[in-house]
């Protein structure tokens, strides 16, 4: 496995030696205290790859917005979606119904009356 180099921070008041922190490396794994003996204790540092992704897009009057999957790129089924109005400041809208496909991630989103604003996709 890889060595990666990630960059740690304190809020607290903890004491700690700053040159340490520009040696610390990992493989993955980060252990805190007595080493986890079942692997549903280890927790694994995500590859900097496998960010969290974002899409976003305006729609004016519209009753329902298909966005491709091939467009947003987010290819998950757990995409959070939020939808905002076009006031200011925004406001938090309602869909009637919001689709993703498990094969294609193309998303449909329908109102029950025509809506404009934004969508913002996170996954």
């Amino acid at each position: 496995m890889a060595t990666q180099e990630v960059s740690f921070h304190s809020m607290g008041p903890f004491p700690y030696d700053d040159s340490l922190w520009s040696a610390l490396k990992t493989t993955g794994q980060i252990f805190v205290g007595t080493a986890p003996t079942i692997p549903q204790n280890v927790i694994r540092l995500a590859d900097l790859d496998t960010r969290i992704k974002t899409y976003s897009v305006e729609f004016t009057a519209v009753t329902s917005i298909t966005i491709l999957g091939s467009t947003h790129t987010i290819a998950k089924t757990d995409i959070s979606v939020t939808l905002w109005d076009s006031s200011n400041p925004r406001l938090l809208i309602e869909a009637g119904s919001i689709t993703i496909d498990q094969t294609t991630f193309d998303i449909v989103i329908t109102f029950i009356d025509a809506q404009s604003g934004r969508v913002v996709l996170i996954g």
